[in-house]
């Protein structure tokens, strides 16, 4: 049985993504399509060609995607699925990292799943803020699926799980729920520097506000975030952290102010081992550190 695996890379090299581990953490099934824009020219698409050369099964799919679509993240994943010749699919993002202790058990699940199981669900760990665990995040999701027509990526507006979501459809456009479920623990670290998803949101703020029509030129966008410089292929990401804070510190501790940010109501102390492949890459992230004594001063105003 050969098992596919596909992750789409826009920004790896501009956000710092994990996502050359994240490629490498799939180095066990038979082939992985890795998918990159290359309009954004920042130095992924060089090292994806790189992994493809040192890995035969490592396929690089170069494609200039249609950011103008309704649902572009369901667009995206909905191309890459057509890419993957496996009879099983699993479906990576690029802050993502699939447990090497588990691939043993992936592999015999997959090769012996009844016939009647087209998605499989896994439990998911969001590591927040450096070594915290954010608890308001999906506790599983979808992972592997059969490689069949009958199942597809949401491309409609709205689509099941949010304007960037890639929920999954049956062929007959009806939300489709994991029959399966896992005990594999499936590693993300999008919210592991607080700093860097705020850069990330920064941009999809411009996207999504020109898919929207709310911004109808770059001019009108400055004016209504903060008056940074932006272009579509080359918004700047590196700016300074207290530019971030105050969001930021809204995200940690909302309940000490109105927000509009995802909630995080409860913070817990991790002290699980981290990948061994991951290491190196959460050592260069920057966090905020918690003062809770401060905090509790200020009532929240103040760090």
């Amino acid at each position: 049985m050969k098992i596919s695996a596909h992750i789409n890379v826009n920004r790896g090299e501009s956000y710092g993504f994990p996502y050359q581990e994240a490629i490498q953490s799939l180095l066990w099934c038979d082939e992985v399509v890795v998918g990159c824009d290359p309009r954004f020219a920042d130095g992924t698409e060089k090292a994806i060609l790189a992994l493809e050369k040192r890995h035969k099964n490592v396929h690089a799919y170069i494609h200039e995607f249609d950011w103008d679509h309704p649902n572009p993240h369901g667009m995206m994943k909905q191309q890459m699925r057509r890419q993957c010749t496996g009879e099983w699919i699993v479906e990576l993002d690029p802050n993502e990292y699939f447990p090497q202790e588990s691939i043993g058990l992936a592999q015999e699940k997959l090769t012996n799943a009844p016939k009647s199981v087209y998605l499989i669900d896994v439990q998911s760990f969001y590591l927040f803020n450096g070594y915290w665990i954010h608890r308001d995040m999906p506790k599983s999701r979808p992972l592997m699926s059969r490689n069949t027509s009958r199942i597809c990526h949401s491309l409609d507006t709205p689509n099941f799980n949010g304007r960037w979501g890639a929920s999954y459809i049956t062929d007959k456009n009806i939300g489709y729920s994991a029959s399966m479920s896992l005990p594999i623990r499936l590693w993300n670290f999008e919210w592991y520097s607080l700093p860097q998803r705020w850069m990330q949101k920064q941009y999809w703020h411009y996207i999504e506000g020109r898919m929207k029509d709310t911004y109808s030129t770059v001019a009108h966008y400055q004016q209504n975030l903060d008056r940074e410089e932006v272009d579509f292929w080359d918004i700047p990401v590196k700016l300074p952290i207290d530019h971030y804070i105050p969001a930021i510190r809204t995200e940690m501790f909302p309940r000490f102010m109105n927000h509009d940010g995802l909630p995080h109501n409860r913070l817990k102390r991790f002290h699980g081992k981290l990948p061994s492949g991951m290491i190196p890459w959460c050592q260069q992230q920057e966090t905020v550190k918690m003062r809770r004594w401060k905090l509790w001063l200020s009532r929240g105003l103040l760090w």
